[in-house]
């Protein structure tokens, strides 16, 4: 498990800024309601205001960062690191 989501959060925007594939899979443990943003539509979104695209950068950042950290600890506690 790479993170526990809440309402409101996102995700899948990785995929969407650095144009990949998609990195992880999501899994909902409960009735959840989600919002689909198309590829062409975030790129006019971002071309429109791109303010936004610096939060979904540094969200993005964050991510990874938190990403790393959980890695990082599981191999630390199967003694790989």
């Amino acid at each position: 498990t790479l993170a526990h989501l809440e309402e409101g959060d996102l995700f899948g925007e990785i995929s969407l800024i650095i144009g990949t594939p998609r990195t992880a899979t999501v899994k909902s443990t409960q009735e959840t309601r989600l919002m689909r943003l198309k590829r062409q539509d975030f790129a006019q979104i971002m071309t429109n205001h791109p303010e936004i695209f610096d939060i979904a950068k540094s969200y993005v950042e964050k991510r990874a960062e938190d990403t790393i950290g959980v890695i990082m600890r599981s191999g630390s506690e199967a003694g790989l690191v």
